[in-house]
């Protein structure tokens, strides 16, 4: 049986760009901000969506975007977004998502001039996880970002035949085959 409701405590330019539940009462979801004010934001619910807590400290940087929201087991998890300041925004957690911290610029790859992510677009098999990404402008080369430590170091890898502002499907069945 579904309710359709709200996440009361989201500011009204907030929308939904990412969901990741553990069972019926632990889940997440990821925000968007649609004013460009904030990236967003990640919300936590224990009671199966009754009420909602926001991160007081993710996504609070004007021009990014979060895309989506992964969880390995109970306690940690991933959340991945557009890039701000220079490089993509990706948080970790390691206690069930009470507290998310900022994967430093070092373990992630620069990212490409006009290359962003995909909303709700990626592939998770064991400890690792992978999205695509996308360029405008004519620069046409896709990207897909890899890590194999629940999201705390990243590699980049570029796909063949990519079109400008487009970004593939993939999924693995687990971390070294895929299609």
């Amino acid at each position: 049986t579904w309710v359709s409701d709200t996440i009361k405590i989201a500011p009204a330019t907030y929308y939904i760009s990412g969901i990741h539940a553990l069972d019926g009462s632990r889940g997440w979801v990821t925000m968007a901000d649609n004013s460009g004010a904030t990236s967003g934001g990640i919300f936590r619910t224990t009671d199966g969506g009754v009420t909602w807590a926001q991160d007081p400290t993710a996504f609070k940087t004007a021009g990014g975007f979060a895309d989506f929201i992964h969880f390995f087991d109970a306690n940690n998890g991933v959340c991945v977004g557009d890039p701000t300041n220079g490089y993509f925004e990706i948080y970790t957690t390691s206690d069930g998502g009470a507290t998310w911290s900022r994967v430093p610029q070092g373990n992630i790859p620069p990212k490409l001039p006009n290359e962003w992510g995909w909303m709700s677009t990626f592939s998770a098999a064991g400890n690792s996880l992978w999205f695509p990404t996308a360029t405008t402008g004519g620069v046409g080369t896709g990207r897909y970002y890899r890590t194999t430590d629940r999201g705390l170091t990243w590699s980049v890898h570029v796909y063949p035949g990519a079109l400008s502002g487009w970004a593939p499907f993939f999924g693995f069945q687990d971390e070294n085959v895929g299609v």
